[in-house]
């Protein structure tokens, strides 16, 4: 079943407002979106499995990604330039869930499987985080305590430390500046290794994306 079928099927059999919720697909996944008024809430509630159609692969935790809108439409001009991905959000964590499923679909009946699951996972506490999430100052908090466990994209996607600069500014950050020389110097110095293909794209927008913040930094730093 391609995926345009799939996702037509699954608007039809999901008992949900067509203005709350729009299946997508990308990425190598199949996903709902939702807009609220700080970003868009991508939730990640299966896997594509392309020798067999579209398969729900559940390995205890659904996937979840806020899009917020301060921080990507800032990045996202820089990526284009860069022909770089976007990526499905600016921050991102895991919700447990009891069940596990996997369905390979095929047929359109086999669509209807999926639907009670994903209907009993958007009925739950799934927003309580996104709503938290939603305060920028909160999100910064929880990215440096990644940032010091040395595990920031597991919560922030890549590029996760160009997302955490833009974030600083835009609470007005007391070390912006030191993180973002400490970053961009990091970046240089990949630039001569083994990985320069992967930075070296982001080593090139930074100095014009810290021109662009310094003056979001300077008026959200007195907010504080």
């Amino acid at each position: 079943m391609n995926s345009k079928k799939f996702i037509t099927i699954l608007s039809k059999q999901l008992s949900l407002a067509p203005d709350r919720w729009q299946p997508c697909h990308g990425f190598g996944s199949v996903w709902l979106k939702k807009a609220r008024e700080n970003g868009n809430v991508n939730i990640i509630l299966w896997n594509v499995n392309s020798n067999a159609g579209y398969s729900k692969i559940s390995p205890g935790y659904t996937t979840c990604y806020l899009w917020i809108f301060k921080v990507e439409s800032i990045l996202s001009k820089f990526l284009e330039k860069e022909k770089q991905e976007l990526g499905m959000g600016t921050v991102r964590f895991k919700l447990d869930r009891e069940y596990a499923l996997e369905v390979d679909i095929e047929y359109d009946e086999d669509v209807s499987v999926l639907c009670p699951y994903i209907e009993a996972q958007l009925n739950s506490n799934i927003f309580l985080e996104f709503e938290k999430l939603e305060d920028l100052n909160y999100v910064h908090e929880c990215a440096m305590k990644y940032l010091e466990a040395d595990e920031l994209t597991i919560f922030i996607p890549s590029p996760p430390h160009n997302r955490l600069i833009i974030l600083k500014a835009l609470i007005g950050a007391d070390d912006f500046h030191e993180y973002y020389k400490e970053i961009y110097s990091t970046y240089l110095e990949y630039v001569e290794g083994p990985y320069d293909y992967i930075f070296a794209p982001h080593a090139r927008y930074m100095p014009d994306l810290y021109e662009e913040l310094k003056p979001i930094y300077e008026q959200n730093k007195n907010k504080r």
